[in-house]
């Protein structure tokens, strides 16, 4: 409970570090092909790509964030909105019926985003019920890539919803520490921008 009291809200994360979302975000378009069906959570930096999915033609896109629901739609991208229980600090929506849902799709792709992962050995979140979530799009996706601003290298996150070994990339910036970043390049691919 003190750890959600402490996070950041979504409008907060959103507002922090907007040029590297930008690249990283520009950068993981490159994984999206025509046609794809996409997972995305509901990271702020899995929000900035979602502003750019207009670019690709023919996607079906899943989701749990409200706010990418909202601009997928205003772009005409066939959307499913997960369902669920709406966490406030986050806007993520939660629970049970959106793992559920989550068993039942074979996606393409899931865009992930992660709150920091500072001493741990994969990406991490604040919330299990989070955590939850994207364990379930992971297992319904066929590619996994991570999102994360450098930020989150220095930033310690409560619970670890993968390893590194289980994305196929991770996305970041270039102001990554050389350790961690070496640390997490014997684990998986890693593209800095």
């Amino acid at each position: 409970v003190v750890n959600e009291l402490l996070e950041p809200s979504f409008l907060e994360k959103h507002k922090k570090f907007q040029e590297e979302k930008t690249k990283i975000a520009k950068s993981a378009l490159d994984y999206i092909a025509d046609g794809m069906i996409v997972l995305l959570d509901a990271g702020s930096t899995v929000y900035t790509i979602a502003k750019m999915l207009a670019l690709k033609k023919n996607l079906t896109v899943f989701t749990n964030s409200p706010k990418s629901a909202q601009v997928l739609d205003d772009y005409k991208i066939k959307t499913y909105l997960l369902g669920g229980e709406i966490r406030n600090n986050s806007n993520a929506l939660v629970g049970g019926w959106a793992v559920r849902a989550l068993s039942e799709i074979n996606a393409d792709i899931a865009v992930l985003g992660t709150s920091g992962f500072n001493g741990r050995q994969g990406p991490c979140v604040e919330n299990f019920e989070e955590a939850e979530i994207k364990k379930a799009m992971i297992s319904s996706a066929n590619k996994i890539i991570i999102l994360g601003d450098s930020s989150k290298a220095k930033t310690h996150s409560m619970i670890e919803f993968a390893k590194w070994e289980v994305a196929d990339a991770f996305i970041t910036d270039d102001n990554i520490d050389s350790d961690t970043l070496k640390n997490i390049k014997e684990k998986t691919q890693v593209i800095t921008v």
